[in-house]
């Protein structure tokens, strides 16, 4: 059975937690997260992972999918810039923090 590639996007509180379970199921590829002393103590519990510190180079990678776990205020641009690069994603929130983008989302996938 093939292990599956995701990069987790944002290195939070939820982020820690997809980082901890993908990495329990060996699917963890990659982590983007803009602060640098985060990324330097993960590297530590995660020394064979991938990291980040723009969405934009990670979308240059070939990961089977990414989960967004950055505050919601970002989760539309974010999963708009990973679904039009052609990758699966996860998004909690899809709603973001308000509605009407949420809803260009669908068809972005069936144009």
């Amino acid at each position: 059975m093939k292990n599956y590639k995701v990069c987790v996007v944002g290195a939070g509180n939820w982020g820690r937690n997809h980082i901890r379970t993908l990495d329990s199921l060996k699917s963890l590829g990659g982590v983007v997260e803009k602060d640098k002393l985060v990324i330097e103590k993960l590297k530590i519990d995660y020394p064979e992972c991938k990291f980040y510190d723009n969405l934009d180079d990670a979308l240059d990678q070939s990961f089977d999918g990414f989960t967004i776990a950055t505050p919601p205020a970002f989760h539309f641009h974010d999963a708009k810039k990973i679904i039009s690069s052609g990758f699966h994603v996860l998004v909690e929130k899809i709603r973001c923090t308000y509605s009407v983008p949420s809803y260009e989302l669908p068809s972005i996938l069936d144009p």
